[in-house]
């Protein structure tokens, strides 16, 4: 057979050839999906962490006067803000919070003459007056309060000395004495005198008042309650004193005749102090302040405690606290120290067996029990029970400005975590949002690539 014959159009080689197949952008693909999952995680994380910035955990109470960015009503101001003087939430704050509603300030003006002791004629014609401040705390809810004895119903001798004391800076008033003989005029003529009524054998005259909250010295108008003495121990028996504030419906705090007390050991003092130098108007207000027990003295059959600070002339009937808001001790004057200073603790079994004594029961009243109801609520974080109850204490005791000022922190606390709740509400909103997105994206992925794969 002869071979075809030659074709001179037919190319040695396949002169068109079928094109290549596009190549597969798979790895586009993955790393589009990969730059949508991380922008989906990276905004949910973003998100995340400003929603956190802002979330206030835990509530701090406000220690300015300055109301909260979203209250409505003006804020409580108490005297003591307990939330200020110890750790936040600690149970030395609930200890001040329990106790200091019932914190008296102390004030007594006693007058009479200063005669001659063999003669009893007047050594000074007109009368002489001198006032005893100290603080106390109220044991039953009719106005019954605990003192020291000393402020209220001074030992003859000591309120003789303080009527000389005070003729003698009268006589330096009246330029009839030079400023600097005050103490050899009391020396030379506290043995020659006696400090007597308007006749020489009546008592002076004394009258007592008692402020809560913020004091003021020298009132004897509202808000100054009348007082009047219902007992008192000497100095060498306990040197305590019972009055009887002439109102009713006052919060209480409890004593601990059992409470312990030893050398080395911290104890919370909480009295009223004051930081003015002019003592006629002097302003009061409760402070407190951790002391150690630095030892023990006898004064008669009583022991006392020592302690190594304390808050001024004014603190003496004051209260040393022990761990849950009662009474431990009574703040008390170191009568061996040379300037008297108010650094002692007198045991509260000793306040026991005045009260005894006197007929009158250490009792909280209803409304001091839920105060304590409302107190247990908001230091375990259950605000809407702590508005409820502190509502209830604040209306039903206008004295107790703790009451309304914990209500105020407990509502603000409640309407930040309500806030927060709606906070994380609606992140997780847009959380699911991105996760949405990341799974509407993956799935046109996956459609993308399957429908490549078959043409």
């Amino acid at each position: 057979m002869d071979p075809p014959p030659y074709d001179p159009f037919r190319a040695p080689v396949r002169r068109i050839k079928p094109s290549e197949p596009p190549p597969r952008r798979t790895g586009f693909w993955v790393g589009l999906a990969a730059l949508v999952l991380v922008v989906a995680v990276a905004s949910g994380v973003g998100i995340w962490a400003i929603a956190g910035s802002e979330q206030p955990d835990p509530y701090a109470p406000p220690t300015g006067t300055s109301t909260t960015a979203s209250s409505t009503v003006a804020p409580v101001e108490p005297a003591l803000k307990p939330w200020a003087q110890a750790s936040l939430y600690s149970p030395e704050e609930k200890a001040l919070a329990v106790a200091a509603p019932s914190l008296v300030f102390v004030e007594a003006v006693f007058t009479g003459y200063v005669r001659d002791t063999r003669t009893n004629v007047l050594v000074h014609p007109q009368p002489v007056s001198f006032i005893r401040r100290c603080s106390g705390f109220l044991l039953a809810p009719d106005g019954h309060a605990v003192t020291n004895g000393s402020c209220v119903k001074p030992a003859e001798a000591r309120a003789r000395w303080l009527a000389v004391d005070a003729l003698a800076r009268t006589l330096v008033q009246a330029k009839q004495l030079p400023a600097g003989q005050i103490s050899a005029y009391v020396a030379a003529n506290l043995g020659k005198v006696r400090f007597t009524g308007v006749e020489p054998d009546a008592e002076p005259t004394s009258a007592v008042y008692a402020q809560l909250n913020r004091a003021k010295g020298n009132a004897v108008a509202e808000p100054a309650i009348k007082a009047e003495v219902v007992r008192s121990l000497p100095e060498d028996s306990g040197n305590t004193a019972l009055i009887k504030l002439a109102r009713g419906n006052l919060p209480v705090v409890e004593l601990n005749p059992s409470a312990s007390l030893a050398e080395g050991s911290p104890v919370r003092i909480l009295a009223y102090a004051t930081s003015d130098v002019a003592f006629r108007n002097a302003a009061y207000r409760p402070q407190s302040r951790n002391v150690t027990i630095t030892g023990t003295s006898q004064r008669g059959p009583v022991s006392i405690y020592l302690v190594n600070e304390d808050l001024g002339p004014a603190s003496h009937g004051g209260i040393a606290l022990d761990s849950s808001g009662r009474v431990a001790g009574l703040i008390y004057q170191d009568q061996a120290a040379p300037d008297r200073a108010n650094r002692a603790i007198l045991p509260a079994s000793t306040i026991s067996a005045l009260l005894s004594e006197a007929g009158v029961a250490n009792t909280l009243g209803d409304t001091d029990k839920v105060y304590r109801s409302g107190l247990d609520a908001y230091f375990s974080g259950d605000s809407s029970g702590a508005v409820t109850q502190l509502d209830r204490a604040a209306a039903a005791t206008p004295d107790n400005l703790l009451a309304k000022a914990y209500r105020q922190n407990a509502t603000e606390r409640q309407r930040l975590e309500k806030a927060s709740r709606e906070q994380s509400s609606n992140l997780v909103l847009v959380l699911v949002g991105c996760a949405g997105v990341l799974l509407v994206a993956l799935v046109i992925l996956a459609v993308l690539l399957i429908r490549r794969r078959h043409r």
